[in-house]
């Protein structure tokens, strides 16, 4: 099982995509087909997407588990196959929002 940590970019206007008690990510990143079921996405944003003062922070927002990674079928308009090749899902139940914690800095 790999832990990874994927920046959600566009947290502020996508929270999460719920469709049948499945959260969906679609992503262009190769790191994406290397994903296994079982593996954790540890989810982070900028405090600007939060609306925080901080606006450059890093801040955890969510933790799942992944369940597959598929081809982007190209079903949803919004994430297009030939942008997002990738999509993960995870259970709804593994996908834990977390109240946002500023990351500390790195060295």
């Amino acid at each position: 099982m790999s832990d990874v940590l994927v920046y959600w970019g566009d947290y502020k206007k996508n929270p999460a995509e719920a469709s049948g008690g499945t959260c969906r990510w679609h992503s262009n990143a190769r790191m994406f087909a290397e994903l296994h079921a079982g593996d954790r996405l540890w989810m982070v944003t900028s405090g600007k997407n939060l609306g925080c003062e901080a606006e450059q922070a890093g801040f955890l927002v969510a933790v799942c588990q992944v369940r597959e990674v598929t081809p982007n079928p190209g079903d949803d308009p919004a994430y297009p196959s030939e942008r997002y090749r990738y999509r993960a899902a995870a259970p709804l139940a593994t996908a834990r929002r977390k109240t946002p914690r500023r990351l500390p800095p790195t060295p």
